[in-house]
């Protein structure tokens, strides 16, 4: 089946309200303080939602929401950044949202991930090299990566490097780590880069 996953970013401030899309939802916070129900969740907190609304606390707060679904969006929202389209096989999958910090100059080598998702840089750049082409990414800049697709970054040499992920997992990579790198030579080889995993959240879609 065609399944579709959205990234927006939304700024609130104090006191404002948040209408959650209506599909499986997860949610990072760039900077300040927001309320769900009982819960508040401070700068740099990642969380699946839970209920359909969201609330500002702090002074002005900026939310990061990755929604994933088999319908396809309507309309984009205004805070839209990035709309993708993928196969996905299986009724059942892990949601996971984590961050990928790269030192200055580190090197994620040639590699596949075994689930579909979006990635938005907040920290550095990143040069991607897939087997057709080279992209080079600044923060800010968003960009999908299907599953099984050969990928290697190269790090900023100047500064640390950092983005947040969405992915859609199988249900057997739940709390496992889902990179396999391709070529022998690159086996051995330091990998630098680390992985904060905020939640894996069982879906169905």
């Amino acid at each position: 089946m065609r399944v579709f996953i959205q990234f927006s970013k939304h700024i609130l401030e104090k006191g404002d309200f948040f209408s959650v899309p209506d599909a499986q939802t997860v949610m990072w916070i760039k900077d300040g303080k927001v309320q769900q129900g009982t819960n508040v969740h401070s700068a740099g907190d990642g969380f699946y939602s839970t209920l359909n609304q969201l609330m500002g606390v702090g002074a002005e707060n900026e939310v990061f929401c990755f929604s994933v679904s088999r319908d396809e969006p309507n309309t984009a929202p205004r805070e839209s950044v990035l709309v993708a389209s993928f196969n996905w096989p299986y009724r059942d999958a892990i949601f996971r949202l984590d961050t990928v910090t790269f030192p200055q100059s580190a090197i994620a080598y040639r590699h596949v991930h075994a689930g579909a998702g979006i990635r938005y840089l907040t920290k550095g750049s990143l040069e991607i090299q897939s087997d057709h082409h080279v992209e080079h990414f600044s923060v800010g800049q968003a960009w999908f990566e299907d599953a099984n697709s050969p990928v290697k970054a190269t790090a900023s040499g100047t500064e640390v490097s950092q983005f947040i992920r969405a992915l859609i997992l199988p249900i057997e990579y739940e709390g496992k780590s889902t990179i396999k790198f391709l070529n022998s030579e690159d086996f051995e080889k330091p990998k630098l880069q680390t992985n904060l995993r905020f939640l894996d959240q069982r879906i169905s879609l």
